[in-house]
């Protein structure tokens, strides 16, 4: 079971600039910090070179070395092993990125780094795994659930078929065309969470959506809504640096309206309204954001997070009345 962090900033960077922030290399104090002895690199320059220049996959561990004791056990029990950095490191090369409480003793390359590659992944919770094909397109996300060592390397050792079935599936899509590709290409792209099958394949949701008009493949609806979600996130992304709060409300509301999100979804959009209220100094607009979201689902956790700011608010409310 994952540590979640809080409710996700409007303000995510995209791979694109992730890449270009990436290309010149980092200073020899990053190098530095890479172990000599688990083959574990703390450089994501690095790491894609080795990928690339071994024809291996990148294996990207989020953690929490000083602070979360899930992160601990994971280390000793799993990561820090021979058996599973031998394992390992037959297919990947080993990328670590570490967020401790104390960044005294981390490099401020090393932290903008780790910062970039946390919101282009959307890694929500510590400690994660990130599995992905040398270009750094993710096909798998995993954490750990306290299996013993064994049982997690034949558990870890499965998430690589869902590259070799992509690519697979790829290379038969190539063979095709019309809606038999689409439908090759609709199964070749990795269930990962959110919006990531849109951020790091859009141009294969996008061919899709163009060569099954009559949405054979059942995916049309589901990718273009994926696509939204991406146009609106960079968009308010773009607002947030200007602090433009009145266009931003503006795009929420055009993107709830005209998309009709439900959900998770609708509840994320809506807590982007209540920051935004809050931030202007407008708490019943806000309180109003929050008790829609904890209607639409109260247990999930956003419905939560919503809960408990409301509550946080109620002896402040009290107070006034």
């Amino acid at each position: 079971m994952q540590e979640h962090l809080h409710h996700p900033s409007i303000a995510a960077l995209g791979f694109t600039l992730l890449l270009l922030s990436m290309s010149s290399p980092l200073t020899a104090q990053v190098t530095a910090e890479a172990s000599s002895t688990n083959r574990w690199t703390t450089n994501f320059k690095d790491a894609k070179e080795s990928a690339a220049a071994e024809k291996k996959d990148i294996a990207i561990l989020f953690t929490a070395s000083d602070w979360l004791d899930l992160a601990k056990t994971f280390d000793k029990k799993i990561l820090n092993q021979q058996k599973f950095i031998d394992s390992a490191s037959s297919h990947y090369a080993l990328l670590r990125l570490d967020f401790p409480k104390n960044i005294s003793a981390q490099s401020k390359q090393t932290t903008t780094q780790n910062q970039l590659l946390m919101q282009a992944y959307r890694v929500r919770g510590l400690p994660t795994l990130v599995l992905t094909d040398s270009l750094g397109r993710p096909y798998a996300i995993t954490g750990y659930n306290g299996a013993d060592l064994d049982s997690w390397i034949q558990e870890f050792n499965l998430l690589r078929q869902t590259r070799e079935n992509r690519d697979r599936l790829f290379a038969e899509a190539n063979k095709t065309k019309g809606v038999e590709r689409a439908k090759l290409l609709a199964q070749a792209v990795p269930d990962l969470p959110g919006n990531l099958a849109a951020r790091f394949y859009r141009n294969i949701l996008n061919e899709v959506i163009t060569l099954d008009p009559d949405n054979q493949t059942g995916r049309i609806g589901q990718y273009k809504l994926l696509i939204a979600d991406v146009r609106y996130a960079d968009q308010m992304q773009k607002l947030a640096v200007n602090k433009d709060d009145e266009k931003m409300l503006e795009l929420s509301n055009q993107y709830l309206r005209e998309a009709q999100l439900e959900g998770p979804k609708r509840q994320s959009v809506l807590f982007h309204k209540a920051d935004i209220y809050t931030r202007q100094g407008k708490k019943d607009d806000s309180e109003k954001m929050l008790k829609e979201i904890v209607s639409i689902d109260p247990d999930s956790p956003q419905g939560k997070q919503a809960a408990g700011q409301l509550n946080l608010a109620a002896p402040d409310s009290n107070k006034e009345n």
